[in-house]
């Protein structure tokens, strides 16, 4: 909620310190960015005004103000309506001290029945000096989330684009944190009207329209915590089904989780490793060369084949003596005496 602006008896502040930036995201429709200012943002953009100042010293000419950023354009007067000479982080929040210009200071200034020429300031930043930090939907359409680092130009305005700053004149001066400076504090009634009750609703019938709220949101809770106790028992089933397809066992847990029936289908579609050979026979890329195996085969040949041709040449022999001895009689006897040796 932005501050409500009251600016009765207008005054500007005593130290000529002013907030030149309110802190949160804004959205640039312009440049299709939102920018985030917050602690860090604030602490750089402080500490690289200073730095170069520093640096300069007596030098130094500070950080020029114009009008509306007019002086971006050549064909505009460049006259400066004041200069920013240092910059200071009050609690988290930025401000400038300007020397304003005999231009400047009849337009912030506020008298009797006259109020300021300009009431807020508007801050300049080049791409090049934000840091990138994500992104934002922004009327269905994403644009780029960054935190500035460095201010690069400085104006009045009436009409800034990053809403709840101080004004440049107000009431109490500095006194940022002054009770008319507050966001407006609820009341019953709009409580009343929040809960969707009758305007003339007792508090009774709202603690009990919020006692009805807690107690959904209890079992929300609870159905929430069954839910992801549920889904965990589920995944470390599913890890075990499919842990002969999965390799990064924490990988695919995660995966599960966030979208386990897109998951699921994807492991059922890989294939299972394939089974490695027992006993495979080494691949050997001599053409000669033969592995044990065949070496002990080829033996076991040779053998046989002496054995054969012992026992031709001996029953050639046995029919010899004995013509009227059959072929077959002649091989028998033959094998007989080659085994009994």
């Amino acid at each position: 909620m932005n501050t409500r602006i009251l600016n009765r008896a207008e005054k500007l502040p005593e130290d000529g310190f002013y907030q030149i930036e309110a802190v949160g995201e804004h959205i640039n429709h312009a440049s299709k960015v939102v920018q985030l200012i917050d602690a860090k943002a604030v602490e750089s953009i402080v500490n690289r005004f200073n730095a170069a100042a520093a640096k300069a010293g007596e030098e130094y000419p500070g950080q020029r103000i114009d009008r509306d950023h007019l002086s971006q354009s050549l064909e505009n007067p460049t006259e400066a309506l004041g200069w920013a000479m240092q910059l200071r982080n009050r609690e988290g929040i930025p401000e400038a001290k300007i020397d304003w210009t005999g231009l400047g200071r009849p337009l912030i200034e506020s008298k009797p029945g006259q109020p300021p020429v300009y009431k807020f300031f508007s801050t300049e930043y080049e791409p090049a000096e934000c840091e990138r930090i994500g992104t934002r939907i922004v009327n269905r359409k994403t644009y780029e989330l960054v935190r500035p680092l460095q201010l690069a130009g400085l104006s009045l305005t009436n009409d800034p684009n990053n809403k709840g700053q101080r004004p440049i004149s107000n009431r109490n001066g500095n006194d940022a944190g002054a009770a008319e400076n507050q966001p407006e504090k609820p009341t019953m009634k709009q409580v009343i009207k929040l809960l969707g009750l009758a305007d003339d609703a007792s508090e009774d019938s709202a603690v009990a329209a919020l006692q009805k709220i807690q107690n959904r949101a209890s079992q929300v809770e609870a159905l929430t915590t069954e839910r992801d106790t549920l889904l965990a028992a589920q995944v470390e089933s599913d890890l075990t089904a499919h842990a002969a397809v999965i390799s990064n066992r924490e990988v695919v847990k995660a995966q599960l989780i966030a979208n386990r029936t897109g998951t699921l289908a994807l492991l059922a579609s890989l294939k299972m490793p394939a089974a490695a050979k027992e006993d495979a026979a080494r691949i050997t890329n001599r053409g000669s060369a033969r592995t044990p195996e065949q070496i002990e085969a080829g033996k076991a040949a040779d053998q046989d084949k002496a054995r054969g041709a012992k026992i031709r040449n001996r029953a050639a022999e046995l029919r010899q003596i004995t013509p009227s001895l059959s072929r077959s009689a002649a091989f028998a006897n033959a094998e007989a005496e080659l085994d009994a040796k």
